[in-house]
């Protein structure tokens, strides 16, 4: 088995963009994809989870490992329409807008 390949630096991709990433507590995609945002460089950054406190445990985080002070988190169940819009609004009120949208929130179903 080969190792590891080392981890890419940034480049800074998303230098000065507000980005807002669902579904990002936990250790999965949607909290790589939020920690990456950060360290490639975005102004701000604002995600979501159900979970209250891996969403805050999150931001945390995120902050301690990126030195990004500009986290903010939100619960939202991203299946409830309302939840949705008052996300977004949040979102776009705190960031000052969004430049980049990861919507993470993956939904299953049982057959």
């Amino acid at each position: 088995m080969k190792p590891a390949p080392d981890y890419v630096p940034a480049h800074g991709l998303l230098k000065g963009k507000s980005v807002l990433v669902t579904a990002a507590a936990g250790a999965g995609i949607g909290f790589s994809a939020a920690k990456r945002a950060a360290e490639e460089g975005c102004r701000a950054l604002f995600i979501s989870d159900v979970h209250e406190r891996r969403l805050n445990e999150a931001v945390e985080a995120i902050k301690r490992d990126t030195n990004l002070q500009q986290v903010y988190g939100q619960l939202c169940d991203e299946s409830q329409q309302p939840q949705v819009d008052a996300l977004i609004a949040a979102a776009e009120d705190k960031l000052g807008g969004i430049d980049v949208l990861i919507n993470n929130a993956g939904f299953g179903s049982t057959k």
